[in-house]
Order: C-alpha cells, then sequence, then structure tokens
C-alpha cells in the first residue's frame, strides 16, 4: 500500500493556474511562490496584517493510518506561516489574502480575508492538451537512478495502460496528455531528511527554460526511506513527486491532484449497531482512499464523474444540478453525450446546504475499468456524498447495499431499488437501466425557497457623473449564481463581481441604486444598502477630438494647471489607467481603461534599444461607465530583443473630458501594486498599500480636481516603498476636498534593475470626491 502525501498547493491568479515559466521564475529567484510576502505592522495599536498566497498542505501517511491538513500563509521569499483562521478561509485557498490578528514567530491568528473584491473560487486547469516534463534525478548519496528514460516514458504517455491513455479515455479526448521524458539529472542535495523542495529547487535551477511549455513537472526520484510517500503532489497546481519508479496508479492519482482532485473514500455507517446507507444520528466512519472505483483512491479505475466534473476531464453540460423533484435520464459513463453527472443538494430545514448527492452510471471501458457485466458497479447506479465543485474535499462513496458482503464492491442502487435521506428527506429512486441509460427520478422535499443574504455594502462613491461602490460576498444556503443592479428598482447590468461603476443617466433625476443577490434556484435577496446618485443635467454633444499633442514635462510644484474647461460645460476626469502594459515575444500588449466619456484616440510613444515608436488607438465612441483600450504591436525588430521600454501615453481630451497623460515601463514581469487602504476625511487623504518586495523606489500619487473658481489642478505626491510597503497620509487642497469629481490615480512607474526584474509599471484608481 502506497503511503501517499499531497500537498494542496494553489497557484491560480484569476482562476488560471501559474505556468512553468512563472515557476521557473520564482525558483531562480529562490522562491516558491508569487505572492505579496511579510508582515505589515499594526497601525496605532491594532491587529497587525499579513499578506501572501493562501495554501493548504494535506499530509497523508497510509503506513502509520495518520493524516494532517495545515492551513499555511506563503509570502513572496518562500517563508510560511501556520495559520488558524478564526473563520472559513478554505474557499480562499490560492489566492492573495492577508491575515488580520497576531502572530508569534510560525502561527498567525486571525480572520483571512481576500486583497481584492472578486467571488472567491479556486483554481480550475482547464480542459485541452496537458503536457508534462517527466525528470529523473539521482541524489548525492543515492546515485541510482530510480528508472530508465524508457520505462517512464512507458508509464507517462506510451504504454496501452500509460496515464495519457488514462486521461485521454476518461474526459473522451477532452483532456490529452503528451511530453518529454529528460535524461537522468545528477543533483547535489542528500535525500537525507527528505527535502523535496530542494529536489525540486534543483531541478528548476539546472534546467532553466528547458521547462518552457511545460503544464506540469513530474519529479522521478530514488526510493527513500525518509520520504514516507510513495507520490505527492500539487493540488492544481503543476508539480508532483514520485519516490521510486512510478506505476501508473500512482502517476494518475498525482497528476489528479494537479488537475484538482481530492481523494475519493467511503463513508460507512451504523444506526442501532445495524449498518446503514446514511443517517443523521448515526456513526459513521470515513476512509479517505476507500473508493474502489476512482484513481484518487488507491485503485486503477478511472475517476468518477464527479471528480472528472471537478478537474474539467467533463464539461459543466454534462452535469444536471437537480433543484426540485424531476424525473431525469443518465447516461453512462462511457457515453460522450447526454448528462453523465448528476448533482442533487441535501437540503436541511434552517441550514445552509453543506452536501450534495453525486450520481453516476458505470460502465466497463477497458484497460481501465475492466469490469464484468455481472458486477454490481455496472449494473446500478453510484451515490457519493461530496461538497461545492469549488471546495477541494473528498467524495465519499455511499454504501446503497448496506450489510452485504461486498462491501463496497456492490454499493450501487440497482434498478427498482431507492434510497431516502433520513436528514434531508430527499429520495432517489432507480428505474429501468439499459445499454443507453438508466432513469432516476429524484423527489426533493424542500425546495429552495430562502433567498440570499442582502449583500452588504463595503464601499461607495458617486459625483456628478458617475456611481462607483462594492459590497461584502453574500451568503446563501446553497448556492449563489450571480448579482443583479437595480437602478430605481428596475434591473440594469449583471455580474458575478463585487463591484460596479458607470457613469449614470444625464438625466437631471435622483436615483437609487443597489445589488441584489441572486442564488442558482432564482431566489433574490431581499432590501440590501442604497446608493443614491443626483444626476446631471444632459450634457452637451461631445466635440470633435483634438490631434494628440506632443507631451510637455510636468512641473515640478506638487499643483499644477490642467487644461481649463471649455465654455460648454465642466469636464470630467479622464481616469486613464493601465492594467496591464506587457512585453514579451518581441510584441508590446497593453491594456488601458478610460472613462466612458472619452472619445478620440490615445497616443502612445514606445522607447526601447534607442528608438522611438508610435502607435495611435482609437478609443471609441462615448457610452456610460468606463471602457477598456488595447493595444497589440509587434515591435520593431531593433526592440524585439529587449525585455522592457518606456511608455508615454497622452490623452488630447474632448468637450467632455479632460486631457490625461502618463509614462511607466512595460515589462513582463508583475509588480503587484495592490491597495489596501484609503480614507479621505475632512480634507486629508490617507492610503497605503503593498508591492512585490523585489522592487524599489516610489509610488506617485495624483489627484484631479476642480478650483472653487471651476479651474482643473492636480495635486501629486510620492510614497517612498519600504519593504514591500507604501503609505501617504497628507492634507489635499480644500478644493480637492469639496469637488464630488476629484479622482485619485496611484502608480508605480516600474522598476529595471530590481531582482528578477524588469517589472512593468502598474495603476489603480479610485473616485474620492465623495469621501472627503
Amino acid at each position: 500500500m502506497f503511503a501517499r502525501i499531497y500537498r494542496a498547493m494553489f497557484f491560480n491568479r484569476g482562476g488560471t493556474a501559474v505556468s512553468i515559466k512563472d515557476w521557473l521564475r520564482i525558483v531562480l529567484l529562490g522562491s516558491c511562490l508569487i505572492s505579496l510576502s511579510g508582515s505589515q505592522a499594526s497601525a496605532a495599536g491594532g491587529p497587525s496584517a499579513w499578506t501572501g498566497t493562501l495554501i493548504v498542505e494535506h499530509l497523508d501517511d497510509f503506513d502509520a493510518e495518520s493524516s494532517e491538513d495545515r492551513l499555511t500563509l506563503r509570502g513572496r521569499d518562500g517563508r510560511d506561516w501556520r495559520v488558524e483562521a478564526t473563520n472559513d478561509a478554505r474557499p480562499l485557498l490560492g489566492r492573495l489574502v492577508r491575515v488580520v490578528g497576531s502572530g508569534d514567530g510560525t502561527t498567525l491568528r486571525g480572520r483571512v480575508e481576500p486583497l481584492d473584491d472578486s467571488a472567491a473560487t479556486s483554481a480550475r486547469i482547464g480542459a485541452g492538451p496537458r503536457r508534462v516534463a517527466v525528470v529523473i534525478v539521482t541524489l548525492s548519496d543515492a546515485p541510482a537512478a530510480p528508472t530508465t528514460q524508457a520505462q517512464a516514458r512507458q508509464s507517462f504517455f506510451e504504454a496501452e495502460q500509460s496515464a495519457a491513455r488514462f486521461f485521454g479515455q476518461q474526459s473522451a479526448g477532452r483532456v490529452t496528455l503528451a511530453g518529454e521524458t529528460f535524461a537522468p539529472l545528477a543533483l547535489s542535495v542528500s535525500g537525507v531528511g527528505c527535502d523535496y523542495d530542494a529536489f525540486k529547487r534543483e531541478v528548476f535551477n539546472r534546467l532553466g527554460s528547458s521547462l518552457d511549455g511545460f503544464d506540469h513537472v513530474a519529479i522521478v526520484h530514488p526510493n527513500l526511506r525518509d520520504c514516507t510517500y510513495g507520490g505527492l503532489g500539487d493540488v492544481a497546481g503543476p508539480i508532483s513527486w514520485y519516490n521510486g519508479g512510478p506505476d501508473v496508479s500512482v502517476i494518475t492519482h498525482e497528476l489528479g491532484h494537479n488537475m484538482g482532485a481530492h481523494h475519493a473514500s467511503t463513508l460507512a455507517c451504523a444506526q442501532a449497531g445495524a449498518p446503514v446507507s446514511l443517517a443523521g444520528s448515526s456513526s459513521c466512519s470515513v476512509d479517505e482512499y476507500g473508493d474502489p472505483f476512482d484513481t484518487m483512491a488507491l485503485g486503477s479505475s478511472l475517476m468518477s464523474t464527479w471528480h472528472r466534473l471537478q478537474t474539467d476531464n467533463i464539461s459543466a453540460g454534462d452535469d444536471a444540478y437537480v433543484r426540485a423533484s424531476q424525473t431525469i435520464r443518465l447516461a453512462p459513463t462511457t457515453s460522450t453525450s447526454g448528462v453523465r453527472s448528476i448533482r442533487v443538494p441535501r437540503r436541511v430545514s434552517g441550514q445552509a446546504t453543506q452536501d450534495f448527492f453525486a450520481l453516476e452510471l458505470r460502465r466497463a471501458s477497458a484497460p481501465f475499468d475492466a469490469f464484468g457485466s455481472s458486477q454490481p458497479v455496472v449494473q446500478g447506479v453510484s451515490v457519493r456524498l461530496v461538497q461545492a465543485i469549488e471546495r477541494r474535499q473528498q467524495s465519499a462513496l455511499l454504501d446503497m447495499t448496506p450489510g452485504s458482503p461486498g462491501g463496497f464492491g456492490d454499493a450501487a442502487l440497482l434498478s427498482g431499488a431507492s434510497f431516502l435521506d433520513p436528514v434531508s428527506g430527499t429520495e432517489l429512486r432507480v428505474g429501468a437501466i439499459d445499454a443507453g441509460g438508466a432513469t432516476v427520478s429524484i423527489v426533493v422535499p424542500r425546495p429552495d425557497a430562502t433567498p440570499p443574504e442582502a449583500p452588504r455594502l463595503r464601499s461607495s462613491a458617486t459625483s456628478a457623473t458617475t456611481v462607483d461602490f462594492s459590497w461584502f460576498a453574500a451568503s446563501d444556503d446553497e448556492e449563489l449564481s450571480h448579482y443583479e443592479i437595480e437602478r430605481d428598482g428596475a434591473v440594469v447590468a449583471q455580474t458575478t463581481t463585487q463591484a460596479f461603476a458607470e457613469t449614470g443617466p444625464a438625466d437631471g433625476r435622483a436615483h437609487g441604486y443597489r445589488a441584489v443577490a441572486v442564488d442558482v434556484a432564482g431566489n433574490r435577496s431581499l432590501g440590501g444598502a442604497v446608493v443614491q446618485f443626483q444626476a446631471p443635467q444632459p450634457a452637451p454633444a461631445p466635440q470633435t477630438a483634438q490631434p494628440p499633442q506632443a507631451l510637455a514635462p510636468r512641473p515640478a510644484s506638487s499643483s499644477a494647471q490642467l487644461p481649463a474647461r471649455s465654455s460648454g460645460g465642466a469636464k470630467f476626469p479622464a481616469k486613464l489607467k493601465v492594467k496591464r502594459a506587457s512585453v514579451k515575444g518581441g510584441r508590446l500588449d497593453v491594456l488601458f481603461s478610460i472613462t466612458g466619456r472619452a472619445t478620440g484616440k490615445l497616443t502612445i510613444d514606445y522607447q526601447a534599444a534607442g528608438r522611438f515608436e508610435r502607435y495611435t488607438v482609437d478609443v471609441g465612441t462615448a457610452r456610460e461607465g468606463e471602457k477598456p483600450v488595447r493595444l497589440s504591436a509587434r515591435l520593431h525588430a531593433r526592440q524585439r530583443g529587449r525585455s522592457s521600454g518606456i511608455l508615454n501615453v497622452s490623452y488630447a481630451g474632448n468637450g467632455a473630458t479632460l486631457s490625461d497623460e502618463l509614462r511607466l515601463r512595460a515589462a513582463h514581469g508583475r509588480t503587484l501594486l495592490v491597495r489596501d487602504r484609503l480614507t479621505f476625511s475632512g480634507g486629508r487623504l490617507s492610503v497605503g498599500g503593498t508591492v512585490d518586495r523585489d522592487v524599489s523606489g516610489v509610488v506617485r500619487l495624483r489627484a484631479t480636481y476642480r478650483s472653487a473658481g471651476g479651474a482643473a489642478e492636480v495635486w501629486t505626491a510620492k510614497a517612498t516603498i519600504r519593504d514591500g510597503r507604501w503609505s501617504v497620509d497628507e492634507r489635499l487642497p480644500s478644493s480637492a476636498a469639496n469637488d464630488p469629481d476629484a479622482y485619485l490615480t496611484i502608480q508605480f512607474t516600474g522598476d529595471l534593475r530590481a531582482r528578477g526584474g524588469p517589472y512593468r509599471g502598474e495603476q489603480d484608481g479610485k473616485s474620492i470626491g465623495n469621501l472627503g
């Protein structure tokens, strides 16, 4: 029996896994994760905050029959803190977070909060081709290779029962596996103590860019007594380790972890001493590796459809989420169409839904699911107890024939049989089963009629023209679907994020905005805070945009004059921001945003290798809200060998918006500029945040506002970066506090010489007029 340890490490940003190329950059810097790092000092004696990436290390030792979960905050430099969370932090795995509370040298205790306002979801790997780099290594005190290149190629890619055949078969070609097996690599590290992180660091340092283009790296090392695992893998991350030459069941198990699956368990229950399938007051025991029909246990069977759904080996369209009583046709696992997975929420009155029943109809599929036609698993519907897809928890196979001699080998619910959950009252009935599938009737006694909680307002800012507000995530007894934005009681927008901004209607009327949470059953939250907006009178028709002007040096004083307002009415900030400025593969890729009122063009000058290139981009027609503007251009031949350059961007303005300009560095390295504090009260602005600890220099702040006489003015300030943090606490002119359209831009211009650089410039912006 293999003793497997796996670490649940998540490496997503915006829902995608970190690439091997990013991993290479991290390891070459002597780090383990891309994240913010270090501790944030407490203010005025309050609680401290530490920032980093949240992971969970889950250790299983079968020989000792023990396991342990370790919630961990990992900093940019690879330092780990154990986390004792006072809230449910598991949905935040893999995200940049802060832990607010107290801590010592090893352990943090407090609340775990995301560093952004987006919905909390874990990493999803996604379907498609997956490339695996198989790296066989020897160690300084273990010089014999654990396997040959030919043997590894067979196990991973070429044999009839290879990992490539496994994933291609169970996903019907949705996920394919290919790659390269490297010649044995002699590492300088010792195997004593089983420092598998040291194995990984040297592999990445030695192979360098040879690992570019791979989605997974499998490190096969000699069989070591100090390593208590047979295989070890990141969950929803790229790395796996193998203690000795691996067989296919270990490879598919660890790559299954990489793709996002947890273990396949069984749940054995008893009531009054008699075995039962499930009961609320029962005594139940979990065998974490007990499911005989899933490689995420100890066998070599294909994954259950639940794990295939969780790892994108089947699509969401193959899954039926049943919210009310109905009869549905369940297709076999070998089918390439139809419903192959059914999920039914296990609702308990007065409680939030925690669990779901997951149903599948298994069929023989050689060589991995080599079941005989008389085996119960192919004659009935298998039922598992699972949690929400984004929660990386074990599945638990339920025994629908409790007490039978076959144990979980005959756990399926056969034709004509039914199962009644005594806790939720949900009943599952299996009708006729034939070659084409099974007829399943689900009786749901408690349809979801509970609305989500009303979103709690987090912040709001309205000016004479714009509405900008955000809210905390709403909770629901089952599963949230999206948010709707109401204006005066009518829905005007829908979003899955926790923020909304638009240019309000110019009709001179008062309007009320609020966010409404909607769950998967269509229930809508009640009540909630309303953001009031006083609309201006209709704006004059936009004037023809003027051609871009050459950039003039900005005055050194802290109050600089912007172009005056036109006689046609007040002008508003352009809100020009750079969201991404990347130089990669000989191309310049820049993503801007600008107020929807803007028309005309952006002029972009790019300077690198002693050469200037000028580009112009049309910002489009006027509309509500902010709008994206993108430039993607192949660089001049002389500039393609440079990984960085300087951007000068100018906007000439129009009849409704002020002109704007900015200067920053374009590069591939992310600065990770974060604003985590902003107040503007009594004319005093207090703002601060973090950047990657490797960068140095200053963060520049720029507030645009109108003076009492109507002239457009600019206030600027600098915040020196110290140990990855920056902050400003200064008084602004009284006109800024009195202008509802005052707007703050926060910018880091980039860093060419930092370790691991060059780092690109990044920006953040916020309306502050109504905060003063």
